[in-house]
């Protein structure tokens, strides 16, 4: 094991979820629990884990769904595995579709568990996800770097951020109030610092392209052409 590995837990069982935390806290993991999907999911977003245990039958959003998110719209590389007692193909097929590395029946023995965790945590997070490629571009979001006919720019995280969420959105306009509620969560700072974001990042990548990549649409907000 990776020495002070940090793992969350998403499991709605109680008792499970306490059994396997007091066991890999006994073998020096740090170890975050999550009771549903949607709390697994803001807490993805707001930390750092080195691996991530989801069950599938949670209440809120379903393990495939949270997993799928953290896949296509967090582009997290992180390990993934599933503890569940769905136990046919389809459902172990549709848990590596959805963007699982491993997947654990119930019962399961906690030792087994944990050489699946060593395994995983060996190979490190996943070099195959975070690359998107959209309206012509490519876009790696682990290296914050767009790439365009050969032409690339590293953005800044701020950018990076900002052209994430328009490319969620593609081909559809952006309103500013989505952009501000997403990126400073409704209450941006003093003196429209949104419009010299969008500027910026508009300049970076028309001078690296050669092309223009973001429009203004008077009145609506902004969109990737």
């Amino acid at each position: 094991m990776i020495e002070k590995s940090q793992v969350l837990l998403v499991e709605d069982n109680n008792e499970l979820a306490g059994s396997v935390a007091d066991y890999l806290s006994a073998l020096g993991y740090g170890v975050d629990f999550a009771f549903n999907g949607a709390a697994g999911l803001q807490l993805l977003e707001s930390n750092q884990y080195d691996i991530v245990i989801f069950d599938v039958a949670m209440p809120k959003m379903s393990g495939l769904e949270l997993c799928h998110k953290l896949r296509h719209e967090l582009f997290n590389p992180i390990p993934v595995i599933f503890l569940t007692a769905r136990d046919t193909l389809e459902d172990k097929k549709a848990g590596f579709q959805a963007g699982a590395d491993d997947y654990l029946v119930k019962p399961f023995a906690l030792e087994e568990l944990h050489l699946r965790l060593q395994a995983l945590l060996s190979r490190g997070p996943r070099r195959d996800i975070g690359l998107q490629k959209i309206a012509g571009l490519t876009v790696d979001h682990n290296q914050s770097l767009v790439s365009y006919e050969g032409k690339q720019v590293r953005l800044l995280s701020l950018q990076m951020h900002i052209l994430t969420i328009l490319l969620k959105h593609y081909p559809n306009v952006v309103s500013r109030q989505m952009l501000e509620q997403a990126i400073w969560d409704g209450v941006p700072p003093e003196s429209d610092p949104l419009r010299t974001h969008i500027y910026r990042l508009r300049a970076t990548l028309e001078v690296a392209f050669e092309k223009t990549v973001i429009r203004t649409v008077y009145a609506k907000g902004y969109q990737i052409v």
